[in-house]
């Protein structure tokens, strides 16, 4: 018996250790005695404590999921009832986060008189068999999602697609080519500008269309790269069925299989003949444009010249005539012949700086004139303007020269600058009486800037946009003389150094020009008296505005 025991005993620990290891444990209740037995090692891998008895089978129903407890109750009920046998999963009642799933199997035996003896089965964990299968349906939910939300944004891509591919039928010439260079296909706006039918397009060479004025070095280009799988975009000329050339603006996509070869070429083209029609037009223009002021420098040369030679004759024998006046004439004679003769030699003068003007506006309109900058002390310049200003003026007037900020030498063509300056200062005189004009240099951190005012006549504000168009003169300059040329100049030469000229003006009350260059910084310079040298002299020419 003592080895039969010790047999027993040692066949029930293994009975225990290989349920353990399976996670599942035998259980037993008696009818007569209520006790119940067998999970509570099992259970306490949980921290849950085995009942001892199923005494109405409260206690059992304590370690049972609130939400799972009537389940098993009535699957217990059913099984003491006439049930033998049952198969139901629970949650376990337990106080970690992580829910407990475990699985009870068990029958019933009954006495020959019918009466229930006990009820006996077993508890197995199915904790990460649930887990896996939960996670496995989530997995599977999230994929439908994803393979839902793909589909969706695949028709969407596609419902786009179509539109876009619709949008570019209706406003690009569209054409499929295979990889031996045959149409397979084009789009009704190519048969349009191609004049073609898609029957006639289907099977013929793409290069055939190429127009013979088509430089042949670009169609090799166009090719030997799409050949390589190179994306090529261009201009091309095309020959349409009536003979006639139109340009294209052409991309050329090679699309390649799944194993990489190249199947065909899709052609996505823009009709811009007129585009090229309306540059070749424009190109002519300027061809013309150009040649047109070719003639005028021309002519305008040839005219200066022309009008020099007379000129300087009539000039020649006004001064031989006012020495014979001089000389013999009585005094009645003398001073008729000395008015004429002075007309004369004034209108000679006016005539002659006409000429000047001319000519130097035609080198301008050629190209022919460029600025020479170079360091300027523009103080000095502007000092050596004043003094010979004042000291050929034959009214007691004078020019009243301010000089703000630390004078600096500057970079500009000291004898485009003159010019501009002396005009200026010349309208000033002639365009006013009494008040003084004032010159006044100004400069700035980044500018220097050169005003000439004056209290005269003033200009119209309607004439103001056009005081720089050429041959204008203002209606309230009356007989003042004057060719209407001066400010054209002056304007050009203050652009040529960089700079611009702007102009203020009332009637009756006075008229500022105001010039602004930019500094070409060199260095400051002490702001000193100008020597009387005859560097402004030699500069010098008539200013006739």
């Amino acid at each position: 018996n003592v080895v039969a025991n010790r047999e027993l005993a040692k066949s029930e620990n293994l009975l225990k250790e290989a349920q353990n290891i399976a996670n599942l444990a035998s259980w037993e209740w008696e009818n007569k005695t209520g006790k119940f037995s067998g999970p509570e090692l099992f259970l306490e891998k949980f921290n849950v404590k085995a009942p001892s008895s199923m005494s109405g089978f409260n206690e059992l129903a304590g370690i049972v999921h609130p939400d799972d407890r009537d389940l098993v109750l009535q699957k217990i009920e059913q099984l003491m009832a006439s049930q033998r046998s049952i198969h139901v999963q629970f949650r376990l009642k337990v106080k970690t986060s992580r829910k407990i799933f475990l699985e009870m199997r068990a029958n019933s035996e009954f006495s020959s008189s019918g009466k229930l003896l006990r009820i006996y089965g077993v508890l197995m964990d199915k904790t990460s068999q649930v887990e896996s299968e939960n996670l496995k349906e989530q997995f599977t939910r999230e994929l439908e999602d994803q393979v839902k939300d793909r589909t969706a944004m695949l028709e969407i891509s596609q419902n786009e697609l179509s539109h876009q591919v619709d949008t570019l039928n209706q406003i690009a010439l569209v054409s499929t080519i295979d990889t031996e260079g045959i149409i397979t296909y084009a789009n009704d706006i190519f048969c349009k500008v191609s004049g073609y039918s898609l029957p006639e397009l289907i099977g013929k060479q793409f290069a055939d269309l190429h127009s013979s004025s088509q430089d042949i070095a670009s169609i090799i280009g166009l090719w030997g790269g799409v050949e390589k799988g190179d994306i090529w975009k261009g201009e091309v000329i095309y020959q349409a069925k009536d003979g006639h050339d139109f340009w294209l603006h052409q991309t050329v996509v090679p699309f390649f299989n799944v194993s990489g070869e190249i199947e065909k070429y899709v052609a996505v083209s823009f009709d811009v003949s007129e585009e090229k029609e309306l540059q070749q037009r424009l190109q002519n223009s300027l061809q013309k444009e150009k040649e047109l002021g070719e003639l005028k420098s021309h002519f305008v040369a040839m005219a200066s010249h022309q009008f020099r030679t007379p000129l300087a004759i009539i000039q020649s024998n006004s001064e031989l005539l006012s020495m014979i006046i001089k000389k013999d004439s009585g005094e009645s004679l003398k001073e008729k012949l000395s008015k004429s003769s002075g007309r004369i030699t004034s209108e000679i003068s006016r005539m002659t700086q006409l000429m000047d003007d001319v000519l130097i506006l035609g080198k301008i309109g050629a190209g022919h004139l460029e600025s020479d900058p170079k360091e300027l002390n523009l103080a000095e310049l502007i000092t050596e303007i004043e003094t010979h200003t004042n000291s050929i003026q034959q009214d007691d007037r004078k020019l009243d020269l301010e000089i703000q900020g630390n004078p600096v030498t500057v970079l500009l063509d000291e004898k485009l600058v003159q010019h501009v300056i002396e005009n200026l200062v010349s309208n000033a005189f002639k365009y006013s009486k009494d008040k003084n004009p004032k010159l006044t240099l100004a400069f700035k951190q980044k500018t220097v800037s050169i005003s000439v005012e004056d209290k005269g006549i003033g200009i119209p504000k309607n004439e103001l946009d056009k005081l720089f168009q050429p041959f204008h003169r203002a209606d309230n300059v009356a007989d003042i003389p004057g060719t209407g040329l001066g400010l054209v100049i002056a304007k050009e030469y203050t652009e040529l150094n960089g700079g611009n000229i702007q102009v203020e003006s009332k009637v009756n009350e006075g008229t500022k020009f105001v010039v602004t260059f930019p500094i070409g910084l060199v260095h400051e310079q002490p702001q000193k008296k100008a020597n009387k040298t005859k560097r402004a002299s030699k500069n010098r020419v008539e200013h006739d505005g």
